[in-house]
């Protein structure tokens, strides 16, 4: 039985337009034929610039991914006379001996470990590096771990990270454009939120996810 509500293209029922008359455009607006919707051409498979004309006001194009243990240098270490091939594999098999080490949170000393280690800091370090116990430390006894996780309590070295991970996008210009999410927007009515300074650099927000880049934020 057929239904008034469909309309039969080789066999198969397609939904009659309700008012077509209203997919048209108008005579006003100098294109003729059904109104085709805002996706411009080729917006589907390409990130096109919208041109704000009949047809073309917006387009999208697949997320971007990159893979952390590529861009902290994970898949670029030696397990065994190979490269490795994931966090899991480099945590098991890495070759380089400085790895298999890690910090005793009870004692805050440097110990062997059967595993490698991407990244650890001191106990000293851990909630404020402004903490005078940890700026006595010698630099090689506050960090282990991967070059690329160096200087965790460095502003520079997180916004030198932050532009490796850009330039991972194929972001324009990552070392020079820093351009901030909420662009434009008091930064502190924004509803992006900030995670400031207190005590310092070292403050992590749980609930904000900042404040500084690693696995775990």
């Amino acid at each position: 039985q057929r239904s008034d509500d469909c309309v039969y293209e080789e066999g198969t029922c397609m939904a009659r337009d309700p008012a077509p008359e209203c997919l048209n455009y108008t005579s006003a607006s100098g294109h003729p034929g059904h109104v085709l919707g805002g996706l411009c051409p080729d917006g589907a498979q390409d990130l096109v610039q919208p041109t704000g004309e009949h047809g073309c006001t917006y387009s999208y194009a697949k997320a971007g991914q990159v893979s952390i243990d590529k861009v902290a240098g994970i898949l670029d270490e030696d397990c065994g006379g190979r490269k490795c091939t994931t966090w899991i594999d480099f945590r098991q098999n890495c070759s380089n001996p400085d790895y298999r080490q890690k910090f005793n949170a009870a004692t805050n000393r440097i110990e062997p470990f059967r595993y490698c280690i991407e990244y650890d800091i001191s106990p000293l370090c851990q909630a404020d590096c402004s903490n005078p116990a940890c700026q006595a430390l010698p630099d090689s006894e506050k960090e282990l771990g991967l070059p690329f996780w160096q200087g965790r309590c460095n502003e520079q070295a997180n916004m030198v990270r932050s532009e490796h991970v850009a330039a991972s996008f194929h972001v324009a210009r990552p070392g020079i454009d820093h351009d901030l999410t909420a662009l434009g927007l008091d930064q502190k009515t924004s509803s992006a939120g900030c995670v400031y300074q207190q005590p310092g650099i070292c403050a992590p927000s749980p609930q904000q996810g900042g404040n500084y880049c690693s696995r775990q934020w």
